[in-house]
């Protein structure tokens, strides 16, 4: 009834019978309003369950105890746990939103940060050890690419890189001990 004169006034013409709508050209207005009305209980249930997942899925990143960064396609910075800021000093807030160029420049142009694009790019999963000069450390990196950049993990492997050179050096100088017309004068001299 008040659907039909409305319908009817807006130049359009309403068949009861077949029960559909047609209106003239003209008859419907130049802005639509798309507005839905949400019952105020289902948005508040829904809110709720936003700050639920958004609470998990920090807490989740904050138990991670490995570094981790998530970053765009265009490798600025969007996520920056707690071990990541241990690991290189620098704080969450202070380079969300940067690119990686900005905050390690002397990464940019290694074959490291090329393996980090390449992953990207080619959307495939990568893994090396690295060292960092600026932080005086060595870490294991995976890179795990998404449609819209890619989550990097670090761990520190600094102590066991140490201990592999120790264990190195060792063989070294068993080596050295061994031959012959090895001294402590050989052994020495080779190592200073």
């Amino acid at each position: 009834g008040n659907q039909a004169g409305l319908l009817q006034a807006a130049q359009g013409r309403v068949d009861r019978a077949g029960g559909q709508v047609q209106l003239a050209a003209g008859a419907l207005p130049q802005r639509v309003d798309h507005r839905v009305t949400v019952p105020r209980p289902a948005l508040e249930r829904s809110q709720q369950q936003l700050r639920e997942y958004s609470e998990r899925i920090t807490n989740i990143l904050a138990s991670i105890t490995d570094g981790f960064i998530a970053v765009d396609k265009n490798l600025n910075i969007f996520l920056w746990n707690h071990a990541v800021e241990h690991i290189t000093g620098l704080n969450a807030k202070h380079v969300i939103g940067l690119g990686v160029e900005k905050i390690f420049p002397n990464f940019a142009g290694t074959t490291e940060y090329h393996q980090y694009i390449e992953a990207i790019n080619k959307g495939t999963s990568s893994n090396f050890e690295h060292f960092l000069p600026a932080f005086n450390r060595w870490l294991e990196t995976s890179v795990y690419p998404f449609s819209q950049g890619a989550f990097i993990y670090f761990r520190d492997i600094t102590d066991r890189k140490k201990q592999e050179r120790l264990l190195e050096l060792e063989k070294e100088v068993l080596e050295i001990n061994a031959q012959p017309a090895a001294s402590l004068k050989t052994t020495i001299d080779y190592f200073l």
